[in-house]
């Protein structure tokens, strides 16, 4: 064999025996390698506060004939809207809960709550009278910057209210109303 035949085959012979070796070392190096203390887990994190269940109490007084749309969540659960035909003196109210299945706790930015006649705004006074027309809500328990932790459901109350009081060339009582809430990450 020649000399270079030799040297090569040498080389060889030493590279297999340093992979042998560097592979046996680690594996015995991993087989005996003990982590000790606490690992922690992180979640994936998502925003997730949603508007669900809307359900009409017993304080409502409006027939069930007079309910066109009964509350229902729009598709990104931050709006509900409903349509009724509010008779003097009838009184609609409903509970919404807020969900917070997020990993971030939130807080109420702002709610709107609009009332439309045939398509057109009706605009709301303070505190809270339709202008020209005998309709007033309240939107209960929301309020401004309530905090909302992560996992928690919060039930809020909505309340239509209709005067005794038929104000002159009021012929046509039928609403369509929305209640859009907005919440934002807490601080």
């Amino acid at each position: 064999m020649s000399r270079r035949g030799i040297i090569q085959n040498a080389v060889v012979i030493v590279l297999g025996l340093a992979i042998i070796s560097m592979s046996i070392g680690y594996a015995a190096y991993d087989k005996s390698s003990v982590i000790k203390g606490n690992s922690q887990s992180f979640e994936k994190a998502n925003w997730d506060v949603h508007l669900e269940q809307p359900v009409r109490t017993v304080n409502s007084t409006v027939l069930d004939e007079n309910i066109i749309k009964a509350p229902v969540v729009n598709k990104s659960g931050t709006e509900v809207s409903f349509s009724l035909n509010m008779t003097p003196g009838s009184v609609y109210e409903f509970t919404v809960d807020v969900n917070n299945a997020g990993t971030f706790d939130s807080m109420l930015s702002n709610y709107e709550f609009t009332a439309y006649q045939e398509g057109i705004p009706v605009l709301f006074q303070e505190p809270k009278e339709a202008s020209g027309s005998y309709i007033t809500y309240e939107v209960i328990d929301f309020l401004e910057n309530e905090i909302l932790n992560k996992g928690e459901i919060s039930t809020k109350r909505v309340r239509v209210l209709a005067s005794d009081k038929v104000l002159e060339n009021n012929t046509n009582f039928n609403y369509d109303f929305k209640l859009n809430v907005t919440y934002v990450q807490k601080n």
